[in-house]
């Protein structure tokens, strides 16, 4: 027993990106996705899709925030840097109230946020434990949920997004972040890496040293909006092509 409690509460720092493990996890993760998705579009009636929507975000609140108790029980709590103040920390909260409100327009404003950030990070991920370590499970249940949550909203509900959602996502995400940057000031964290950036091979590699790719960001921020896009406006160009056709 004490060498499974080490394994999964003990640090190992042992993870690889681009390695095997890091390929299975993400096609299991997936496949998982996949198939919640399905259920909300053939199986379940419209009160069980959108009970087993917010099912699914409050696990996600469930276990991201479960990680500050852990460190806290085992001692080795830091507010530096075990705050759920990341991004993706922040999101399973954010996600739940648009859920359980039924909130399109938070939801849509959390869709940007999630497609251009979270879902990128299972690419490049942060994570330095492996299996069967608990950040391994916390890691890729947040990063990988919060995206199938994301998409669930657009296949299983419904919902759409328009330019004027990326504008909101846009102007909230500065109030977000510019937020932290002064919680980081005065704090001495790093929280959502405006004081410098993350350890491991990310997109912040691309770009210049702090403070300017805090600016730089601001481009990639729209053209990840703008990306995000491109597929919800060929569907509406293609429904009202269809639509005259009918006419």
């Amino acid at each position: 027993m004490n060498g499974l409690w080490e394994k999964i509460f003990i640090d190992n720092q042992e993870w690889v990106n681009y390695s095997t493990e890091h390929y299975i996890s993400f096609v299991i993760f997936s496949v998982l996705g996949v198939a919640f998705i399905y259920c909300g579009t053939k199986i379940w009636d419209e009160k069980q899709k959108h009970k087993y929507w917010l099912y699914l975000c409050i696990f996600l609140w469930i276990v991201q925030y479960a990680k500050v108790l852990i460190k806290w029980q085992l001692g080795v709590f830091d507010y530096h840097r075990d705050l759920p103040l990341e991004l993706c920390n922040m999101l399973p909260i954010f996600m739940t109230l648009a859920v359980y409100y039924k909130s399109q327009k938070w939801w849509a404003i959390l869709f940007f946020w999630i497609m251009a950030g979270t879902f990128q990070s299972n690419f490049t991920p942060t994570l330095k434990d492996t299996f069967p370590h608990y950040e391994y499970f916390r890691y890729w249940i947040i990063h990988m949920g919060l995206p199938i949550a994301a998409m669930y909203g657009v296949f299983a509900m419904g919902y759409r997004i328009t330019f004027k959602d990326g504008l909101r996502s846009f102007l909230w995400m500065n109030v977000l972040a510019w937020s932290m940057f002064l919680f980081n000031h005065f704090s001495g964290a790093n929280y959502m890496f405006m004081q410098g950036k993350p350890d491991g091979k990310t997109i912040y590699d691309l770009m210049a040293d702090w403070p300017m790719y805090l600016f730089q960001l601001e481009f990639v921020l729209w053209a990840f909006i703008i990306l995000i896009l491109i597929p919800f406006w060929v569907h509406r160009y293609f429904s009202k092509k269809r639509a005259k056709e009918k006419d």
